[in-house]
């Protein structure tokens, strides 16, 4: 018995063998992406000694891997159905590693500002396409746990990048912490020790694109996949008049309800993206810049208390769905949200420990919320990759704004910043408690599957990972 077990588990097991590694492949990319994101904030205050600028113009460099992100969603929003999946992250991958690889050996501003374009550049055209790929591997049915566990490598990323930037930090004399610019005046350019961690995180980045490549490369997609959604872009559903035919279900919604669904899980994307960015990018300068004083090697661990609970958050929430409900989690985590904008409101600088738990809350609070959001509307309706893009290209929007925003608010009053992403922490929690009763009214109670048409995709995404000569000799 137990040995007819081993063996049903082996065959199930290789019968997706081809899918778990791509998806191990995207899980690994997803790491490196995250460390991508989190680096350039997390050196933002020796990047100021380095280039000799104020905070507010240093700030910057946070705003233009913004516009590169921005430029990146618009260009695979246009052009998704004529990108290949595995090649344009690998040329994404590739870029935007080559990018981190050259900023921390610039001593010119505008040479940063571009290289941290590239950047954004790169990380927006992989960030969007990994969703899609993943969604396309596994179908919308069974994506939702791959989707949270992608975004736990991520803050995995989040979680041990800022640790290891912080081992190279300058330090802050105790006789400087009230005097910011005598701290700023007692080093040199080259005194700067970020070279490291930036080498770290962009040269593996950069090798793993070619790997992209080969795949791409070795595993082709056809002309007719493309065209039809075989190659990476899921299934091309069915339009008539007012009305779209859903691949993956049994029920036929209106356009107008399907788009309500996207447009709020893209409002959600776009908070939530604000608050991951702002938090990456200026919760170090804020404990520093504020009336909390700490010191900044401390001020970097609040970042990485926000990305351990994070991850904490995201393993635990797939596990805990083995034996409770996903809605019952996402509950919890709501409640961690309001007490996060509670103490983000009246108490975040009345003491550091408030800043700590903010950390905790927020991060873990916040960690499965949108992944459940994203498969949650998948199980009723087929996601596309413009729909993809859509969602995606608002969070981007978000990411973009609230977080150069926010360099100007830290400068001018710090606690202007703490209102701020309070403000959108709020919002985001209205949402995320909202969208289960509004699929459900615009929808029905539960979203039903057709076996048949499952088991067409199934199909599908096992020609696509065959070789080319393989997928051939199975259509004849």
């Amino acid at each position: 018995m137990v040995e007819s077990n081993k063996m049903g588990f082996l065959k199930e097991l290789s019968k997706y063998a081809k899918q778990i590694c791509a998806s191990c492949l995207l899980f690994v990319a997803f790491f490196l992406f995250a460390c991508r994101m989190i680096i350039v904030g997390a050196s933002l205050l020796d990047m100021e000694i380095r280039i000799g600028q104020d905070f507010a113009t240093t700030s910057r460099l946070v705003t233009s891997h913004s516009a590169g992100y921005f430029v990146g969603a618009i260009i695979v929003s246009l052009q998704d159905r004529h990108l290949n999946d595995f090649l344009t992250m690998g040329l994404g991958t590739s870029v935007a590693g080559a990018a981190i690889l050259i900023i921390p050996f610039l001593y010119n501003f505008y040479a940063m500002v571009g290289a941290s374009f590239l950047n954004g550049l790169g990380n927006s055209v992989f960030d969007l396409k990994v969703h899609i790929a993943l969604t396309n591997l596994w179908g919308p049915d069974k994506v939702g746990n791959s989707i949270q566990i992608l975004h736990m490598f991520y803050g995995l990323g989040a979680l041990l990048c800022p640790a290891f930037v912080r081992m190279f930090l300058l330090p802050i004399p105790d006789e400087m912490m009230d005097d910011y610019e005598a701290y700023k005046n007692l080093y040199k350019p080259e005194d700067v020790q970020i070279t490291w961690p930036f080498f770290v995180f962009g040269a593996p980045s950069f090798l793993l694109g070619f790997c992209f490549l080969y795949y791409y490369f070795k595993n082709p997609y056809s002309a007719e996949n493309q065209e039809h959604g075989h190659g990476g872009h899921g299934h091309k559903s069915i339009e008539t008049g007012d009305v779209e035919e859903i691949s993956t279900g049994n029920s036929i919604h209106s356009k107008w309800r399907i788009y309500l669904a996207i447009f709020w899980v893209a409002a959600m994307a776009h908070l939530v993206f604000a608050v991951a960015g702002m938090t990456c990018s200026y919760i170090q300068a804020f404990g520093v810049k504020s009336t909390l004083r700490m010191e900044k090697k401390d001020a970097a661990l609040v970042a990485t208390v926000f990305w351990t609970s994070f991850t904490l958050a995201r393993a635990l929430f797939v596990a805990l769905t083995v034996f409770v409900s996903e809605q019952l989690v996402v509950n919890v985590c709501l409640l961690m949200m309001v007490g996060s904008v509670v103490i983000l409101f009246g108490f975040i600088t009345t003491s550091p420990i408030c800043i700590w738990i903010t950390a905790i809350l927020l991060g873990a609070g916040h960690s499965p919320i949108f992944p459940f959001a994203y498969s949650l509307i998948a199980k009723y309706f087929h996601l596309t990759g413009q729909h993809t893009s859509l969602i995606f290209l608002s969070g981007v929007i978000g990411d973009s704004f609230h977080t150069a925003l926010s360099g100007t608010l830290i400068d001018q009053d710090p606690m202007i910043f703490a209102y701020h992403i309070g403000s959108i922490v709020a919002g985001f929690t209205l949402l995320s408690f909202t969208l289960p009763y509004v699929c459900r009214k615009i929808f029905g109670e539960t979203p039903k599957f057709n076996p048949d048409l499952v088991s067409k995709r199934r199909s599908r995404i096992g020609s696509i990972m065959m070789p080319p000569m393989a997928r051939a000799n199975s259509t004849t």
